[in-house]
């Protein structure tokens, strides 16, 4: 029947949304969705606020705008602007963008934001789904393997001075042994 199959289907539909909720609520890596036509936070999983150090009462009860304001430091709210007015026009269904979130404590993470969007038929924002990943630690290691090469690079130039060093004394030596053999010499007829 109809019904039997419609309600089949819900089923089906419920356990669908249940694995998808489950695997947002234990992802590693903070997400979070908005609704644009609402203008409002519908999710945030709990990496997400830990990550951002916030309350799911924070999200869901700030306006979507005023969150990017008060995680986003002055000199790169510019950037993020531009990139998501890009999204606005439909230039763009994603980007990602690295950049330091503030947190309520007044501290920064270094992070990398992927955002991504989901459009009506018509082209127009249904939603805007957020996924940030910690970068800090990454970046710290790319440093000091620059560091590493750095010093790598200045000791492979003091080997090579030593070497040309080496070589210039070795030289001067075997010039010196030959001056003070003519030495010896005219030494010797003298006496």
């Amino acid at each position: 029947s109809v019904r039997a199959e419609r309600d089949t289907l819900a089923e089906k539909l419920r356990d669908a949304e249940d694995r998808l909720r489950l695997l947002y609520d234990n992802s590693p890596l903070p997400m979070s969705v908005v609704s644009v036509a609402d203008a409002r936070y519908v999710y945030v999983n709990r990496a997400h606020l830990q990550y951002y150090g916030r309350s799911a009462e924070y999200y869901f009860g700030t306006d979507p705008y005023q969150v990017w304001i008060d995680v986003t430091l002055p000199e790169e709210f510019e950037h993020g602007r531009v990139l998501f007015q890009r999204v606005a026009d439909g230039a763009l269904d994603t980007y990602t963008l690295e950049k330091h979130f503030r947190l309520p404590d007044g501290t920064t993470r270094h992070g990398e934001l992927t955002l991504s969007v989901s459009r009506d038929e018509h082209g127009r924002l249904q939603q805007l789904i957020g996924v940030t990943r910690d970068v800090a630690a990454l970046r710290a290691a790319e440093q000091a393997q620059r560091s590493l090469q750095e010093q790598l690079e200045r000791s492979q130039k003091v080997e090579v001075l030593g070497r040309m060093a080496g070589g210039v004394a070795h030289d001067f030596n075997n010039r010196l042994l030959i001056v003070l053999g003519y030495a010896e010499l005219l030494r010797n007829e003298l006496s």
